[in-house]
């Protein structure tokens, strides 16, 4: 007969703990489905990430050669601009000057 008790708290413990473990594999079912979702948009955020960097590695190579096209540019315009100064000094002593004659015709 004491057995009796034992056995229904045995009984007891025995339901609690099956539908505690009906629970927790609920839950774990859950999270492997949200961590298949978290892989995929980790990976979603990789390539984005990878698509990001290559951009930035192309856009500083353009901009390398921009700042090379536009120095380049520059010499050229200062060795035109110190061409035009000299031949302007070249022909400085032979210009005629110039009088305009206003007339007051009506």
């Amino acid at each position: 007969m004491t057995s009796f008790p034992v056995d229904l708290l045995l009984l007891a413990a025995l339901v609690v703990t099956s539908g505690l473990v009906i629970m927790l594999r609920r839950r774990l079912k859950a999270l492997r489905a949200s961590q298949a979702d978290y892989e995929q948009m980790l990976g979603k955020t990789t390539a984005a990430f990878e698509a990001a960097r290559e951009a930035v590695i192309a856009l500083n190579g353009e901009g390398r050669a921009l700042v090379t096209d536009l120095g380049s540019r520059i010499e050229e315009a200062q060795r035109l601009l110190a061409e035009l100064d000299r031949r302007d000094r070249a022909a400085a002593p032979q210009r005629i000057p110039v009088r305009v004659i206003h007339s007051d015709r009506r």
